[in-house]
């Protein structure tokens, strides 16, 4: 008996690890450039090997607000652009229009154009219920118009997921006054529930809603960070950390804005500040962590800026990385980079800042700088209207984040710039400062499973340093080397042979 209760424990954690593929489809896009308007959006499919890019037929527009869901094993179920909600058909389902209700919809969704909703990017989050499989629950922001300020309020619409899909009850009031977009979610600690993070309008004020199954508990209003100012309310982004522990927001005007989150409690704390490099005026940003939580990635306009989240000084480890400048070929578009989100085959996309038929893609964002693959202007079917749907880590304390070993399109790939698949950087580790005195570091790009041995030879080939590492990732340190000035050779070495090999250079 003992021995078949422990395969159900398995075969149930299989079934976690496997399943949860909730972003295993993404649908975007407004149009496609023919010889009559029509609605055709992209779908990116990572449900394959390989991952798939293609023309996707709709008859409804989707601008910046936008969800697309999928059920545990990654079959597409429905997709919303803030007026209705969609089946994988492209009908609307049952009960699935009338989202938002109020003068904005009336003059948007009721347009004979068909057009989406008109509210800011990150407006809608679809999370399964925790505690029933065949239910999803929507949060959406409807846009409150009241004396001249224009306000948002978080909604809750439950759809059934059984035996074709409907939905329940829609437009459930959650709390008002609330900041355009900016609706961020994690798993509870005890896997029952989860906890969504949105600011105020105006003030400092943080709502932190927490969800039991499909039950609003409470709304907690925490006083930290800083106000978000008119001018960024609608243009800012916000995401939790893979692990759920950190929570990030960033909008033009003010910086990064960091907190720890604790995700028993659902309290912010420890709040950090990033200064904004002030390097453009106006326009929309992005946000997204790395698969490990490593680096934190921001985008405005025509830069990506890259932070190590495991250096003391989190500001001073930026680095920077620019647009290649690039044209639209049918309206002549700028193509610089707009909304960022991370795959769950584990790379960061990034939208086009401006209506294109152009995405861009970080192949390897757990590497620092440059060799994190930056992959410019891929061209894709559909114009996009700078969207992309917005995701929590559905597989948080079940499974692994994202699945690293699916592989681009090698035509894509090809027809932009050298495989970042096939042709690997050099380097696996970086050795800095070099030269150096009696300390230097170690920077794993990829996480080396088992055990690295460093070992250091003088000119005559003696071995003069030897140090192992086990599991080494990201930063390691070699303190106190006491040894005399001159030129050295370092060996990386794991049980498959050398790993990387070069010269350091030790100064008085």
């Amino acid at each position: 008996m003992r021995y078949i209760s422990t395969f159900l424990v398995i075969f149930c954690l299989s079934i976690n690890a496997f399943g949860q593929k909730h972003d295993y489809n993404w649908v975007f896009g407004a149009f496609e450039i023919g010889g009559e308007v029509d609605r055709k959006g992209n779908l990116l499919n990572f449900n394959e090997d390989i991952i798939q890019l293609e023309l996707y037929e709709k008859e409804y527009m989707i601008e910046r607000p936008n969800v697309t869901y999928s059920d545990s094993m990654g079959n597409l179920l429905f997709v919303s652009n803030g007026c209705s909600i969609y089946g994988a058909d492209g009908e609307t389902i049952e009960n699935g229009d009338g989202l938002n209700p109020g003068r904005v919809a009336d003059e948007f969704c009721e347009d004979e154009y068909n057009v989406a909703y008109s509210t800011d990017s990150q407006s809608m989050l679809a999370l399964p219920n925790l505690k029933d499989k065949n239910e999803c629950l929507l949060f959406h922001k409807r846009v409150n118009i009241e004396n001249s300020d224009t306000f948002n309020d978080l909604l809750m619409t439950k759809i059934l997921l059984g035996n074709g899909l409907s939905v329940s009850s829609k437009n459930m009031l959650i709390d008002s006054s609330h900041s355009s977009g900016l609706i961020a979610a994690t798993k509870k600690t005890n896997q029952e529930g989860w906890w969504i993070v949105s600011p105020k309008r105006y003030g400092k004020i943080k709502v932190v809603t927490s969800i039991t199954g499909s039950v609003v508990d409470s709304n907690s209003y925490q006083n930290i960070g800083i106000e978000i100012s008119t001018s960024s309310q609608a243009t800012s982004y916000s995401s939790f950390s893979p692990d759920g522990s950190i929570l990030a927001l960033y909008g033009e005007d003010e910086g990064i804005q960091l907190f720890n989150f604790d995700r028993t409690s659902g309290v912010l704390s420890n709040y950090n500040f990033i200064e904004d490099p002030n390097d453009f005026g106006g326009g929309y940003v992005g946000l997204a962590f790395s698969a490990s939580g490593r680096f934190l990635y921001t985008c405005h306009w025509k830069k990506i800026y890259q932070y190590d989240m495991w250096r003391a000084d989190i500001e001073e480890s930026v680095v920077v990385m620019d647009w290649e400048e690039s044209y639209d070929d049918f309206f002549g578009y700028e193509t610089p980079f707009f909304r960022m989100e991370r795959g769950p085959d584990c790379r960061i996309y990034l939208s086009a800042h401006n209506s294109t038929n152009t995405i861009h893609v970080i192949h390897h964002p757990d590497r620092k700088g440059v060799a994190c693959g930056l992959q410019q202007n891929i061209k894709i079917p559909a114009y996009n209207l700078g969207t992309f749907p917005s995701y929590p880590n559905y597989r948080l304390g079940t499974g692994a984040v994202c699945d690293s070993t699916k592989l681009f399109p090698t035509d894509l790939i090809s027809a932009i710039e050298p495989s970042f698949e096939l042709d690997r950087i050099d380097n696996y580790v970086s050795v800095y400062p070099n030269p150096a005195r009696e300390s230097f570091s170690l920077e794993f790009y990829d996480f080396q499973k088992g055990l690295v041995e460093f070992r250091l030879y003088d000119p005559q080939g003696k071995e003069v340093y030897q140090q192992n590492f086990i599991d080494p990732f990201g930063q390691q340190q070699i303190n106190d080397l006491n040894l005399p000035a001159g030129i050295y050779f370092y060996r990386l070495s794991t049980v498959q042979g050398t790993l990387q090999k070069g010269k350091l250079v030790l100064v008085e």
